[in-house]
């Protein structure tokens, strides 16, 4: 088992500390000890989780819609802080890796989706070719290719969802129903603190209104 410098134990304690969804076995497969270490580490230590993650959510969110053009140049933001790798700035650095692990997720999502388009317009084309000719190896690879859209769509539906699940990536936010349950008051006062009314605060566990 890898023997750890304190300068790897402050990285350890600070990504834990930032991302709510990190475990002690992630980490330990990452820095090749055991979670018992990290976890008897947590307790004499008195780690607190401190990660949000409905802004650690909103800021890959950003992230991703910039490194993947879903906003213009001239709205890009960069909202990461300039960090040394000093003690005081790691947990700055934690909540960094938070976002990036998050964003990553986002923009290969994205690229999956473009590529499930790709497929679908393949398929249509192939179909309306068929419907042109008539002939029946023609309606035959439309057929291969519409099924094999389908099942593409259904398996990539289901392991973007187990991914979002696994990184708390749909906690946190703030449904329809329950923007449509807000009164005018409540909307006013969420816009301007983006602070949420009192009421949903335990629905919303995650949420610091710090």
């Amino acid at each position: 088992m890898a023997k750890l410098s304190k300068d790897e134990w402050l990285d350890i304690r600070s990504l834990w500390e930032a991302d709510p969804k990190l475990s002690f076995g992630a980490l330990a497969s990452e820095y090749g000890i055991s979670k018992q270490v990290i976890s008897v580490r947590a307790k004499n230590e008195n780690w607190k989780r401190r990660g949000n993650l409905a802004d650690i959510n909103r800021k890959a969110i950003r992230r991703a819609d910039a490194l993947t053009g879903s906003v213009k140049a001239d709205e890009k933001t960069d909202d990461r802080e300039k960090t040394d790798e000093t003690f005081t700035l790691k947990k700055e650095v934690g909540m960094e890796e938070a976002i990036d692990r998050r964003t990553d997720i986002l923009v290969k999502h994205r690229h999956e989706i473009v590529t499930l388009d790709s497929m679908q317009s393949e398929a249509k084309s192939l179909f309306d070719t068929a419907l042109k000719t008539k002939k029946k190896e023609d309606f035959w690879m439309a057929k291969i290719a519409i099924d094999t859209c389908k099942d593409h769509i259904i398996a990539v539906s289901k392991k973007q969802a187990m991914e979002r699940k696994c990184w708390g990536m749909d906690e946190c936010d703030v449904s329809p129903a329950d923007i449509a349950a807000c009164t005018n008051e409540e909307l006013d006062c969420y816009t301007r603190t983006h602070k949420l009314p009192m009421r949903f605060r335990k629905i919303f566990r995650s949420y610091d209104d710090s």
